[in-house]
Protein backbone atom coordinates (compact mmCIF):
# COMPACT_ATOMS: atom_id res chain seq x y z
CA UNK A 1 0.00 0.00 0.00
CA UNK A 2 2.62 2.15 0.75
CA UNK A 3 3.66 2.38 -3.20
CA UNK A 4 0.73 3.72 -4.22
CA UNK A 5 0.69 7.18 -5.74
CA UNK A 6 -1.99 8.61 -4.18
CA UNK A 7 -1.72 11.82 -5.00
CA UNK A 8 -1.80 11.27 -8.69
CA UNK A 9 -5.12 9.52 -7.59
CA UNK A 10 -6.60 12.80 -5.80
CA UNK A 11 -7.55 14.96 -9.24
CA UNK A 12 -9.70 11.80 -9.68
CA UNK A 13 -10.88 10.71 -6.52
CA UNK A 14 -10.87 13.76 -4.46
CA UNK A 15 -10.21 14.84 -0.74
CA UNK A 16 -10.69 10.76 0.62
CA UNK A 17 -7.62 9.76 -1.10
CA UNK A 18 -5.95 11.44 1.96
CA UNK A 19 -7.46 9.44 4.44
CA UNK A 20 -6.73 6.30 2.46
CA UNK A 21 -2.64 7.78 2.04
CA UNK A 22 -2.92 8.58 5.67
CA UNK A 23 -3.12 4.65 6.32
CA UNK A 24 -0.91 3.47 4.01
CA UNK A 25 2.30 5.63 4.05
CA UNK A 26 4.45 4.32 7.33
CA UNK A 27 5.13 7.09 10.16
CA UNK A 28 7.10 7.33 12.96
CA UNK A 29 4.80 6.38 15.33
CA UNK A 30 4.48 3.23 17.12
CA UNK A 31 2.13 1.12 15.81
CA UNK A 32 -1.78 0.75 16.64
CA UNK A 33 -4.45 -0.98 14.99
CA UNK A 34 -7.02 1.03 13.06
CA UNK A 35 -4.60 4.14 12.62
CA UNK A 36 -2.32 5.95 10.76
CA UNK A 37 0.26 4.17 8.94
CA UNK A 38 -1.51 0.63 9.98
CA UNK A 39 -1.70 -0.42 6.13
CA UNK A 40 1.91 0.31 5.63
CA UNK A 41 2.94 -3.16 5.14
CA UNK A 42 0.14 -4.59 3.56
CA UNK A 43 -0.37 -5.22 0.15
CA UNK A 44 -3.92 -3.91 -1.52
CA UNK A 45 -5.39 -7.71 -1.85
CA UNK A 46 -4.77 -8.10 1.90
CA UNK A 47 -6.51 -4.62 2.42
CA UNK A 48 -9.12 -5.84 0.12
CA UNK A 49 -9.66 -8.91 2.00
CA UNK A 50 -10.32 -7.48 5.65
CA UNK A 51 -14.15 -6.94 4.53
CA UNK A 52 -15.99 -4.16 4.81
CA UNK A 53 -17.10 -4.18 8.37
CA UNK A 54 -13.40 -4.40 9.17
CA UNK A 55 -12.24 -1.78 7.26
CA UNK A 56 -15.01 0.85 8.42
CA UNK A 57 -13.11 0.21 11.91
CA UNK A 58 -10.31 2.07 10.69
CA UNK A 59 -9.90 5.92 10.83
CA UNK A 60 -11.34 8.29 8.73
CA UNK A 61 -13.42 5.10 6.85
CA UNK A 62 -16.77 6.00 6.18
CA UNK A 63 -19.17 4.54 3.08
CA UNK A 64 -17.61 6.88 0.39
CA UNK A 65 -14.33 6.28 1.36
CA UNK A 66 -14.92 2.47 0.87
CA UNK A 67 -16.26 2.87 -2.51
CA UNK A 68 -12.96 5.19 -3.67
CA UNK A 69 -10.93 2.13 -2.66
CA UNK A 70 -12.83 -0.16 -4.28
CA UNK A 71 -12.74 1.93 -7.79
CA UNK A 72 -9.06 1.68 -6.77
CA UNK A 73 -9.19 -2.19 -6.18
CA UNK A 74 -10.09 -2.00 -9.58
CA UNK A 75 -7.79 0.06 -10.96
CA UNK A 76 -5.23 -2.04 -10.09
CA UNK A 77 -7.36 -5.54 -11.02
CA UNK A 78 -7.55 -4.03 -14.78
CA UNK A 79 -4.09 -3.64 -14.70
CA UNK A 80 -3.47 0.14 -14.22
CA UNK A 81 -0.06 1.27 -12.88
CA UNK A 82 -1.03 2.87 -9.24
CA UNK A 83 2.59 3.13 -8.26
CA UNK A 84 4.75 5.68 -8.00
CA UNK A 85 8.11 5.41 -10.77
CA UNK A 86 10.88 4.24 -9.14
CA UNK A 87 13.88 6.51 -9.22
CA UNK A 88 16.57 5.16 -11.97
CA UNK A 89 19.73 5.03 -11.35
CA UNK A 90 23.03 6.45 -12.68
CA UNK A 91 25.66 3.73 -12.69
Amino acid sequence: MRDINWAALKPSFGHCVYRLRKLSEPNSLPYRPYCSGCWADMTLGQVADLGRAELLRHDGMGEGTIAILEQVMELAAAGHSLTRPRPVRAD
